[in-house]
């Protein structure tokens, strides 16, 4: 009886880990950026997994070379969320990418466990008027519709990501490794049910 409760706590154990973590490895690193995005499927599938090829799942490291360490400058500062009441406040703040577009600014954070998200926020309210995401949606933030996908590399790594609007701003969140979709997922919409402008 003992041994067939020490098999049922390996395969649960084993069942959870395969749930919750990657590899050590990824997202891979140094891998070069696909010539082409990926092909995000609409309407969006209630629990959205596309495969993608390896540079797709590792582009954030790639973005984040071009990060620059510090506080934001002015317009940018104006246009970012306040994440001290978000589960973010226990990340650390890695910098912000220096954007071509006026009213957008990218900031990236590091988890304890050393996740990678990267939070894009646009005003495009004042850049274009207005943006259509419809037949991106399949949850929701704030009551506002919201898209939520994962894509998955050759190699097995995985990154998820989290979009919606709100009446002026576009929100983005993309996170990768070392959890795996589920955690992910749970991170991300935590974070954007936290977030207020």
């Amino acid at each position: 009886m003992k041994a067939w409760r020490g098999i049922f706590a390996a395969v649960a154990c084993t069942m959870a880990c395969s749930a919750m973590a990657q590899r050590a490895d990824c997202p891979k690193r140094d891998v070069p950026m696909p010539a082409r995005p990926p092909r995000i499927a609409a309407p969006l599938p209630q629990d959205a997994v596309f495969n993608v090829e390896e540079g797709h799942v590792s582009a954030i490291l790639q973005v984040e070379r071009a990060a620059r360490p510090g506080p934001l400058p002015q317009p940018a500062s104006a246009i970012a969320s306040d994440v001290s009441k978000t589960p973010l406040v226990q990340w650390s703040y890695e910098g912000y990418l220096p954007e071509r577009v006026p009213h957008r600014v990218t900031r990236f954070f590091r988890s304890p466990q050393g996740a990678l998200l990267a939070l894009s926020e646009w005003d495009y309210a004042a850049d274009v008027g207005t943006v259509d995401i419809e037949g991106m949606s399949n949850r929701s933030i704030h009551g506002e519709p919201a898209g939520l996908f994962s894509m998955r590399s050759p190699s097995g790594c995985v990154s998820t990501t989290l979009s919606w609007k709100d009446d002026r701003k576009l929100y983005r969140l993309e996170l990768v490794g070392p959890l795996g979709i589920e955690a992910q997922r749970k991170a991300l919409v935590d974070i954007g049910e936290a977030l207020h402008s």
